[in-house]
Formats: C-alpha cells, sequence, structure tokens
C-alpha cells in the first residue's frame, strides 16, 4: 500500500513514497518490490518478512528538470499485489532574495515546463500585504493579468504553445515595514497560489516566503527590476 497519496515538487526534485508492505503467510518470504513513475522512471528494493511481519519501505525517482507540469500516475507491484497514486510536477517559485530591509524589492519567477499546448493562468497571492507589486515579464499573451500588494496573476489569451513559460513580477517592501515575514498562500480546496493547466489547478512549489529584517543583512542574488516587458 502507498501511504503517500498528495506527493508533489517541481521539476528535477527527488519525489519519495512509503510503502507498507505485509507477509500475510507463516512462512519467510522474499519479494521485489517495484515503482514505476508516469511510465518513465523506476525505483525497486528487496524486502525478506518472517510471517506476519510487516515494514515500510521507501522508493524514490530523480525527475527530469524539463519535466512538463501536470498529474503522474504512480504504481508499487509486488509479486501479488499492486497499489497506485497520482503525483504532481507543480511550477516553481524562485525569489531573488529571501531576506530583506524595508524599502528593498522582491523580484519573484514562476515558471515551469508546458508539455504540449494548453491555456495556462496564474494566480499567485501572499500575506500580509506589501506596498504594491508590479509585473515585469510574461512568456505567453494574456488577456487578463495585474499585480497588486497582496497578489499577481497572469491569464492566457487562448492556448499557450508547448515549452517553457516563466511569470516574473515584483513584490514592493514599504520603506517603515518592520521584521515580518511574508508568506505565499498555500492551494487549498481551489483556492490559495496556484496555475492552472487547461482547468487543472496545480500548486506551486520552491520559496515559500521571505523575511523582513531592519538589521541590515539582505541577501540579494539578482538585481533585476523594471516594467512588464512581454504581454
Amino acid at each position: 500500500e502507498i501511504l503517500d497519496d498528495e506527493v508533489g515538487t517541481a521539476a528535477g526534485a527527488e519525489q519519495s513514497f512509503d510503502v507498507a508492505v505485509g507477509n500475510t503467510g507463516d512462512l519467510l518470504s522474499k519479494q521485489d518490490i517495484e515503482l514505476e513513475w508516469g511510465g518513465e522512471f523506476t525505483d525497486n528494493e528487496t524486502v525478506e518478512l518472517d510471517g506476519g511481519e510487516n515494514e515500510t519501505v521507501t522508493l524514490a525517482v530523480e525527475t527530469a528538470e524539463d519535466q512538463p507540469l501536470g498529474g503522474y500516475n504512480v504504481t508499487v507491484d509486488s509479486a501479488d499485489d499492486t497499489d497506485e497514486t497520482t503525483a504532481t510536477i507543480g511550477p516553481d517559485r524562485s525569489l531573488n532574495q529571501t531576506t530583506v530591509a524595508p524599502g528593498e524589492t522582491v523580484q519573484v519567477t514562476v515558471s515551469g515546463e508546458l508539455g504540449e499546448s494548453a491555456p495556462v493562468n496564474l494566480a499567485d497571492t501572499w500575506t500580509p500585504e506589501a506596498d504594491g507589486g508590479e509585473l515585469v515579464e510574461i512568456s505567453y499573451t494574456t488577456s487578463f493579468q495585474g499585480a497588486s500588494g497582496d497578489d499577481a496573476f497572469a491569464f492566457s489569451d487562448g492556448d499557450v504553445a508547448a515549452g517553457t513559460v516563466e511569470i516574473v513580477y515584483n513584490v514592493f517592501i514599504a520603506e517603515d515595514d518592520g521584521d515580518q515575514t511574508y508568506e505565499w498562500d498555500p492551494l487549498e480546496d481551489g483556492d490559495g497560489s496556484l496555475m492552472t493547466i487547461d482547468g487543472d489547478p496545480l500548486p506551486i512549489f520552491g520559496d515559500q516566503a521571505f523575511n523582513v529584517t531592519t538589521d541590515g543583512d539582505s541577501t540579494n542574488t539578482t538585481t533585476q527590476i523594471g516594467a512588464v516587458t512581454t504581454l
């Protein structure tokens, strides 16, 4: 039995699955437990159990750096049983800095690989409300887009061609902002931060928060800021 039913990461990350294995017989038994992920990646482990003994094993696969966004079927087989679940590859969120001073700007990049053409919608939301927001770049044509102090959104104008999708936006921190943490809202029951691919909602992985500090220690990794360049 697969114990994990909500495994999800961005592309390129490892996905691991805990599997409950039991020997329902009376005699010592040895079996191979095999995992297949999306028909592409596999892992296996040989388990030897006495009669009536149970054990949990962990099987894992490394997803591809360019793994397309979406859901993937995961199957675990033994000699006499099978179980399956669905794993998710969602977009990645990366920040140019995770510790900032009041008055600074955080640049956010949300990206992923589209396996085939489909409508793409992004809605990224966070708390508390910042001093403002600004779209910088969108890799696809939009019908509706914008940014504010607590959200950024970009809805495609029809299908987006297969390939990399990327949305870049800025979050502005007020000069009088004090020590606090800004956190992106997780996807729960269809609400929160998400990207939809052809209407299917995907959670956004990667960076989930940044800290505002008044001690002067910021962690800039890039200084690129500006106005939206692609609509």
